[in-house]
């Protein structure tokens, strides 16, 4: 996704408003977080949709007036503002930087998917019982 230097702005601006960063967070811009979200084709079409329903000059805006406007995009597309929040917060509390600051407060070793706990081999034995039963559902038609 190609993307002017203005809307890639709009983007951080956009993130730093939903996450500011504080007490020891980091602002969504200063994880990468708008370039994290531009890298993925799953957001591309919500993308386009809430830099169209934002101010062209949201990025120039001081805080209250961001906010101003991001409330009216939340109440006026709610979809789109909830699929970018769930972006945003999928990468905001997945990078590095934030997982760091999460395991130093909590004591807790963060270690979310993809990076992942390592697992013991699967036995077969806990799922005997169940292959050995009638099937209990039907296939669906393919679309």
């Amino acid at each position: 996704m190609t993307l002017s230097t203005s809307e890639l702005l709009t983007i951080d601006a956009l993130a730093d408003t939903l996450l500011p960063g504080g007490e020891g967070f980091p602002a969504a811009s200063a994880v990468g977080l708008g370039a994290w979200i531009v890298a993925r084709e799953e957001y591309a079409a919500n993308l386009r949709d809430v830099l169209a329903l934002l101010p062209p000059d949201f990025h120039t805006l001081v805080p209250w007036q961001r906010d101003v406007e991001v409330r009216l995009l939340e109440a006026g597309h709610k979809d789109a503002f909830e699929r970018f929040v769930a972006a945003a917060y999928a990468g905001y509390y997945t990078s590095l930087p934030v997982l760091a600051v999460i395991e130093a407060v909590s004591g807790y070793h963060a270690r979310p998917q993809p990076f992942g706990y390592a697992l013991p081999p699967f036995d077969d034995a806990i799922v005997s019982v169940p292959r050995q039963a009638p099937r209990s559902w039907r296939d669906m038609p393919s679309a």
